[in-house]
């Protein structure tokens, strides 16, 4: 039940993007305040939710997945699921 809560959340996020011509600096700060909430609903520990969603803020801020283009979006979501650890 949890995955699935987790997994509807970040799929909203990345609808959301999709639907950007152009991501801003502010759009990837919003989603991932988005992912940061839905990870801490799902119980992950605090401190591992802020050290990624820092790691992955600073990838994709200072690269260009805001660049407008879908192969961007994609990295973005390849950078922020990079980050975990299974």
């Amino acid at each position: 039940m949890a995955f699935e809560s987790l997994t509807d959340k970040l799929q909203n996020v990345f609808k959301n993007l999709r639907s950007k011509g152009r991501l801003t600096e502010e759009d990837v700060k919003t989603a991932l305040k988005e992912v940061k909430i839905a990870l801490l609903e799902a119980d992950v520990n605090f401190r591992v939710v802020k050290q990624f969603v820092k790691a992955v803020e600073e990838r994709a801020i200072g690269s260009d997945v805001m660049n407008g283009a879908i192969f961007h979006i994609l990295k973005c979501v390849f950078l922020i699921f990079r980050d975990f650890q299974f």
